[in-house]
């Protein structure tokens, strides 16, 4: 498979990754319309994801840097 497609595919799951997160979270601050311990506890475990997503995206464009690059041609 091309190094440009796992790149772009890596760095899209990033992404989704990251919105997803950004979503539940604010969904889940308007059903309990204040910011308490359980809404704090969400976004302790979105953190996780966000920071995945972030890794995702690095090595997306990582590979897709290296393609451009002419490293694995």
């Amino acid at each position: 498979m091309n190094i440009l497609i796992i790149g772009m595919t890596i760095g899209l799951i990033g992404k989704v990754a990251l919105g997803v997160a950004v979503i539940r979270v604010h969904i889940h601050i308007a059903m309990e319309r204040k910011v308490d311990g359980d809404v704090v506890r969400a976004i302790e475990r979105e953190k996780y994801i966000t920071a995945g997503a972030i890794f995702f995206m690095i090595a997306g464009y990582l590979l897709e840097t290296a393609y451009f690059m002419g490293f694995f041609a």
